[in-house]
């Protein structure tokens, strides 16, 4: 998860450009593709398996059980949702090393404290700008997949009228 592209602006304060994260995706996806059989054989999950999706604030378990009997909504589902899932993951890593850097960086001699606070704090800001890159890309897909949902019911609701109301008419003839 390093920058996709960085250099430092000659005062050496690094520029993160864009973010990588195409290195965390085939982790997260082979993650979820391990638990996946498992859930639907209702085999216990391992810990780490367990742990793998309480890091994320979205709910995996609730989505991979409850599209389990439908292997194109499930595909579809994760489709949706996996680069949402697989930065949801990355920023709880981010945050928590990034926890562990702010607290020490008082106890090293060598760095400069107020300097590294603010790459850090940089590094953060890009990465939460990719978060909410990601989170309303996911929003728009969404709302785009509930209005397709929407105007089908529609179109359905005007064919079984239609239906209906030839029906009766033929009968009443």
């Amino acid at each position: 998860m390093s920058p996709d592209s960085s250099d430092t602006d000659g005062n050496g304060v690094m520029e993160v450009k864009t973010m990588d994260l195409e290195g965390y995706k085939p982790r997260v996806v082979d993650k979820i593709n391990a638990i996946m059989p498992k859930l639907q054989a209702g085999t216990s999950l391992t810990d780490e398996e367990k742990k793998f999706i309480d890091a994320s604030r979205i709910p995996v378990r609730y989505l991979l059980e409850m599209t389990q009997g439908n292997p194109g909504l499930q595909n579809a589902a994760l489709d949706l949702m996996i680069d949402l899932i697989i930065l949801d993951m990355a920023w709880s890593t981010v945050k928590t090393y990034i926890s562990y850097v702010e607290m020490n960086i008082g106890k090293q001699s060598v760095v400069d404290g107020d300097k590294a606070l603010d790459q850090i704090a940089q590094v953060k800001n890009g990465f939460y700008g990719e978060l909410t890159k990601t989170t309303q890309d996911f929003e728009t897909a969404a709302r785009s997949y509930e209005m397709t949902e929407f105007f089908a019911k529609q179109l359905k609701k005007v064919a079984n009228q239609a239906v209906t109301r030839s029906s009766s008419t033929k009968g009443g003839q």
